[in-house]
C-alpha cells in the first residue's frame, strides 16, 4: 500500500482529536510579540488579544523553510503532500517550495488561493479519499481539483483587525463601521478584498451565500460546504436549514480560528467556505 503523508500549516485549525487520528504533520506559523517570536501551536488567541490591550506590537511570520525541510527529510520514503494557506497571505507557500528543493522526496505542494476553514474544507476530503484506499494518483487529483475550487466568504462584526494586519484601507474599515454597512470579504486570487457591502445579515445569508451555492450546486456533483460561526451560531444553523434541500451539498462546522488568524479577522463573525468536484 502507498504511504502518503499530510502536511498541514498551523493556520488550519483542525481540532488537535482530528489531527492525531489522522496521522498530520503540522507545520507552524509564528505569532511576534515585541521582537520575541512564538509558535502559534504554543499560544492562543486569549495571549493575542490581551498583547494588543497592553498595547504590545503583535505579527506574524511565516513557516521558515528549514521546518518543511525537516518534514519531508522525516517522510521522504512517502508521497508527501502540503497544504499551506494562500501564497497570497503569507510566505509559507514560498518556504515549501523551497524546501522542495532541498530534499529529495516526492512532494506536492497545493496552492489553493484559501485559508484556515478553507483549506480545513480541502483537507477533510483528502483525508477521507486516503482512508478509503485511494491512489497516489487519484489522491492528488483529487487534492487538485479541490485545490482549485476553492472559495471563501466571511462578513466581520468589525473590520479593526483586518486593517491592523494590512489587508484592507483604514479608510474603507471606518466608513463600514460608522454607518453600520456588513462588509463581504472574499478570497480573490489568494487574497482578501471587500467584494460586496450590505446593511443586513439576511441579504447576506440570502444572496450572496444561499443563492450562490444553489447556482453552483447545479454545476457540480458534489459541493463541500464548512460553514464558521464566530460566536454566530444561528446564523450558521440558518444557513444549514436553507441549504438541507440540496442533496449535493455536504455542510460541516467550525468555530474556531486561531491566532495568526484571530490577529487579522477578530472573533466575531460568519461564513463559509466551499470546494467542488
Amino acid at each position: 500500500m502507498e504511504k502518503i503523508k499530510i502536511i498541514i500549516d498551523s493556520t488550519s485549525y483542525l481540532s488537535d482529536e482530528y489531527i492525531k487520528e489522522n496521522d498530520l504533520e503540522v507545520a507552524s506559523l509564528h505569532v511576534v510579540v515585541d521582537g520575541k517570536s512564538y509558535e502559534e501551536v504554543d499560544v492562543d488567541n486569549e495571549f493575542v488579544f490581551d498583547c494588543f490591550e497592553q498595547g504590545k506590537k503583535v505579527s506574524t511570520a511565516a513557516v521558515a523553510p528549514a521546518v518543511f525541510a525537516d518534514l519531508f527529510e522525516k517522510y521522504k520514503d512517502h508521497t508527501i503532500l502540503v497544504f499551506p494557506l494562500s501564497s497570497g497571505l503569507s510566505g509559507t507557500f514560498q518556504s515549501a517550495f523551497i524546501a522542495k528543493e532541498m530534499v529529495d522526496a516526492d512532494v506536492h505542494i497545493f496552492d489553493s488561493k484559501v485559508a484556515a476553514y478553507g483549506v480545513e474544507n480541502i483537507v477533510m476530503q483528502v483525508v477521507d479519499a486516503v482512508k478509503e484506499g485511494k491512489s497516489k494518483e487519484e489522491v492528488i487529483d483529487l487534492a487538485t481539483t479541490l485545490s482549485s475550487n476553492g472559495h471563501v466568504l466571511f462578513t466581520l462584526t468589525t473590520l479593526d483587525h483586518v486593517v491592523r494586519g494590512g489587508r484592507i484601507s483604514k479608510v474603507s474599515a471606518t466608513i463600514a463601521n460608522i454607518v453600520g454597512i456588513k462588509p463581504v470579504v472574499e478570497m480573490v486570487d489568494g487574497r482578501l478584498e471587500v467584494t460586496r457591502k450590505s446593511r443586513t445579515n439576511k441579504r447576506i445569508v440570502d444572496k450572496f451565500i444561499v443563492g450562490e451555492l444553489i447556482a453552483n450546486s447545479k454545476k457540480f456533483s458534489k459541493i463541500f460546504l464548512r460553514i464558521i460561526s464566530l460566536k454566530k451560531d444561528e446564523i450558521a444553523k440558518e444557513i444549514e436549514e436553507k441549504l438541507k434541500h440540496i442533496p449535493n451539498i455536504i455542510v460541516t462546522h467550525s468555530k474556531y480560528i486561531g491566532p495568526v488568524f484571530s490577529y487579522h479577522l477578530g472573533d466575531e463573525g460568519y461564513g463559509i467556505t466551499w470546494t467542488a468536484m
